[in-house]
């Protein structure tokens, strides 16, 4: 019921039907591994989540790096040629972005950071306790510039951190940043190929929900965390294995 949280979803499961395709060992199972891929890759289309849209684009950037380097430009290209062939809702939806300052759900974030501002001045340092209850009811004793309570503040880093203090988001940009590192040392490490394209597609997918999660907050619903932790998981396994 909610299309960016099923964009969310999207972003951290596709970049693993690359790794399923090229580790196939007959290119029968490879092609039917593509085939499965396009109705999700249709449906983030269709989710018409423009975050999820950046994300996912991130992601396909990622993993081109760390495969294919010659292809970036070949994506940039495509990518771009692509545009007069897409369904018209989604040319407009984009094109939205250029028009930051009269774009709703733009302009109801800008709300809710201005509403959120002052409380994250007092509690910037310890944070205010963990779950969206106590952020709806710690920010009700603030003046609101939006309609309603906000849930949460669209961003993860600034959920995390208003939530848990400072030196919980300092944990965890820390850990991101060594998991991914870690990954990377293995991809170079001279791990068998498999367990490369498995990293490769794990980093995909945490660049692309780390992206996404700069306007929006991806743990609202538990179903995407429990993903997200599942990626995690299967990255820090690869990296062990590698």
């Amino acid at each position: 019921d909610n299309p960016n949280n099923y964009a969310e979803i999207l972003v951290l499961t596709l970049p693993f039907f690359a790794s399923a395709a090229l580790n196939a060992k007959r290119l029968l199972t490879r092609l039917l591994f593509v085939l499965m891929s396009l109705p999700p890759l249709i449906s983030l289309g269709l989710t018409g989540s423009r975050s999820g849209w950046i994300a996912f684009a991130c992601s396909v950037f990622v993993f081109l790096f760390f495969k294919k380097r010659i292809l970036i430009p070949l994506f940039v290209v495509l990518g771009i040629a692509s545009v007069p062939f897409m369904p018209d809702f989604i040319v407009r939806r984009a094109m939205t972005v250029l028009n930051a300052t009269n774009d709703t759900s733009v302009m109801y974030r800008v709300k809710i950071y201005q509403t959120f501002l002052p409380m994250f001045k007092d509690y910037w340092a310890s944070g205010i306790g963990l779950g969206t209850d106590i952020f709806m009811k710690v920010i009700e004793g603030y003046y609101r510039f939006t309609d309603k309570t906000p849930l949460h503040t669209h961003n993860l880093y600034l959920q995390v951190w208003i939530e848990s203090g400072v030196v919980a988001a300092a944990a965890f940009v820390w850990f991101m940043i060594r998991t991914v590192k870690r990954c990377i040392i293995s991809i170079y490490s001279g791990a068998d190929s498999s367990l490369r394209n498995i990293l490769v597609s794990g980093i995909s997918s945490a660049a692309g929900i780390m992206v996404m999660g700069l306007v929006e907050y991806i743990w609202y619903y538990p179903r995407v965390m429990l993903m997200f932790w599942i990626i995690l998981g299967i990255l820090l396994t690869a990296a062990g294995l590698a």
